[in-house]
């Protein structure tokens, strides 16, 4: 019999039968976004996002900080979690040198909307904060990528988003640098380091030779670059890509083929697009390669499984519309084994063998997070981290029956709370979803005990017939 995760929705070629996992023990409470480091000892380091809510008040620095926890026998045991010197969203990566670098990848003091301080520092929005670990994440350095290392050939216009902003993976690279991006105002930037992470160089990013690319350049939102959030990563023919997540609306009036639009705006990002990048000048200019998926799959990762193959490991993180035809309609983490073809187009089939790591964030609720960030171990096993929301059935009913959009039922539940801010009063020009999601995702904390938790799946896909294809 199969166990529970991860699950095989419509098996072509992988059996269910031979795909094992195991949920790692883990325990903690309002934990979200977390990331996995693998030591050569097999020992596990890994970063959680801690939020207080008690403490919430707007106008002040965020009430959330990061937690390490250490594994020394590959996820079996935890060690109790310390506060980490990060803030922001920091962002997890392993070198080939087994240093550990975490870049705090999204600072902005505007779109947080809570103040200007992090960590007890004041933050201009110019810098983005690099840690870096050579002892398993025991101890840390911490420097800053700043704006200094921009080559500026035209002015910064960071009129609508003051902040800098970073990719949500790095990526080593054949020649033994580790490419890393970042925007800042309406530029996008490629840094490399060819010192494991000490030092850093700047080279400016361009989209003219890509029409679709060009076409949200000039009218995509904010008016800024189109790195954040963006994962780089090789095919196994060593083609330079990246996800992007960013906002399909924009491309409708190009129709494109096979674009699948999220349709009219809620309010909310979770119906985003990702959308497929490559370049063949090392990063410099990058072309459109078309969509991956349906609106609102997000946070990707990936892993090179051997000859033409690679894993794509995902968030949903809204429940799919009808009219997408997705054929697991559920929020969560999954996967996706695509191939590289002959003539280097990739081969993306959502429809069979879609890969469940988690699903356990109730449908009438919204994200909790997700994020999955699978890594590979030497035994040929992957280990995934991922959040996922609990909601109690008080609060599933509430949600199930739109009980939110009464005033009055919508202001008790956010007076109650202490993310109590001028945006998140009742409106009538609020869309259902911002309702929803404010309702769910901030006031529920407190006035109905929901709160994220994290997850850990060790699994594995046995190579061969009925496991990954050879």
């Amino acid at each position: 019999m199969q166990q529970a995760y991860p699950k095989i929705i419509n098996p072509g070629y992988i059996d269910p039968a031979r795909v094992t996992g195991e949920i790692l023990p883990f325990v903690t409470t309002y934990d979200n976004k977390p990331c996995l480091s693998c030591q050569p000892d097999g020992s596990m380091v890994l970063l959680t996002n801690h939020r207080h809510v008690e403490k919430a008040q707007h106008g002040q620095e965020w009430t959330f900080h990061w937690v390490l926890f250490h594994s020394p026998d590959g996820g079996h045991t935890w060690t109790r979690g310390k506060h980490a010197p990060f803030f922001g969203e920091p962002i997890f990566y392993t070198t080939p040198q087994h240093t550990i670098l975490c870049v705090s990848a999204d600072l902005d003091p505007v779109s947080q909307g809570v103040g200007t301080t992090y960590g007890g520092e004041a933050y201009d929005g110019k810098y983005l904060l690099l840690n870096r670990s050579t002892d398993g994440g025991q101890t840390w350095s911490r420097s800053k990528l700043t704006i200094d290392l921009l080559p500026v050939d035209e002015p910064f216009d960071t009129s609508a988003y003051a902040g800098m902003l970073g990719a949500y993976d790095l990526l080593a690279m054949p020649d033994g640098s580790i490419l890393y991006g970042v925007c800042y105002g309406n530029g996008d930037f490629l840094l490399r380091s060819y010192d494991n992470g000490i030092t850093w160089t700047a080279t400016r990013m361009h989209y003219e030779v890509s029409p679709e690319l060009s076409y949200y350049y000039q009218h995509g939102p904010y008016h800024r670059g189109l790195l954040e959030e963006n994962v780089f990563f090789r095919t196994p023919s060593g083609r330079l890509m990246r996800f992007a997540r960013l906002e399909g609306r924009v491309f409708e009036p190009l129709h494109l083929p096979g674009f699948i639009s999220p349709g009219e705006h809620t309010g909310i990002d979770q119906d985003e697009c990702l959308i497929m990048m490559e370049s063949s000048d090392d990063g410099i200019s990058w072309e459109y390669r078309g969509q991956f998926g349906i609106p609102g799959i997000m946070y990707p990762s990936v892993i090179q499984l051997g000859g033409n193959k690679m894993l794509v490991t995902f968030t949903l993180r809204m429940v799919p519309k009808p009219v997408y035809r997705y054929p697991y309609p559920h929020m969560g983490v999954q996967a996706l084994i695509v191939e590289e073809r002959e003539d280097g187009t990739l081969a993306i089939d959502f429809d069979h063998d879609l890969i469940v790591i988690d699903d356990r964030t109730p449908d009438v609720g919204t994200s909790g997070g997700g994020f999955g960030k699978t890594i590979a171990l030497p035994d040929g096993s992957f280990v995934t981290p991922y959040s996922y929301r609990y909601m109690p059935e008080e609060l599933q009913a509430i949600l199930r029956n739109e009980l939110y959009l009464d005033r009055e039922v919508y202001e008790a539940a956010r007076l109650a709370s202490p993310f109590d801010c001028p945006r998140f009063i009742f409106s009538e020009t609020m869309s259902k979803p911002i309702k929803r999601h404010l309702f769910a995702d901030y006031f529920a904390h407190e006035t109905y005990g929901a709160h994220e938790l994290t997850g850990i799946l060790r699994w594995r896909l046995d190579s061969g017939t009925g496991g990954i294809p050879e």
